[in-house]
């Protein structure tokens, strides 16, 4: 049982860019202010919220929004086929968008919105 704890640290700590000795601290309450970025590779790998650990941790929230993956993951429960499958809607979905902004400014003259002449 003990072996196989072990051999699921290593495995997180490896997805999530971290030493295993980092985790097995981080577990122990060994660290006083674990680095911001061994939490969000930890967060990510175990699909959890980065500020949740941030919270745990007692340090301030990173103003930096999540991975689309981990927010998919985290509302919706997708499987890596599902993120996959999402990311070719939304790569379809913006090469639609990007079409008809090209279309758009070839009808009236590569104008930018904001340029024309206030009076």
């Amino acid at each position: 049982m003990q072996a196989a704890r072990y051999a699921r640290r290593v495995e997180v700590a490896a997805s999530a860019g971290v030493h295993p000795s980092s985790v097995n601290r981080l577990l122990q309450d060994e660290v006083d202010e674990p680095l911001p970025d061994h939490l969000m590779g930890l967060a990510q790998a175990l699909d959890l919220r980065a500020s949740d650990l941030f919270l745990l941790a007692g340090l301030p929230i990173p103003g930096e929004l999540p991975s689309v993956d981990a927010m998919l993951r985290a509302e919706y429960g997708l499987s890596e086929q599902g993120l996959a499958e999402a990311k070719r809607v939304v790569a379809a979905i913006a090469a639609s968008e990007r079409k008809k902004a090209s279309s758009r400014e070839s009808r009236h003259g590569n104008t930018q919105p904001g340029s024309e002449d206030q009076e």
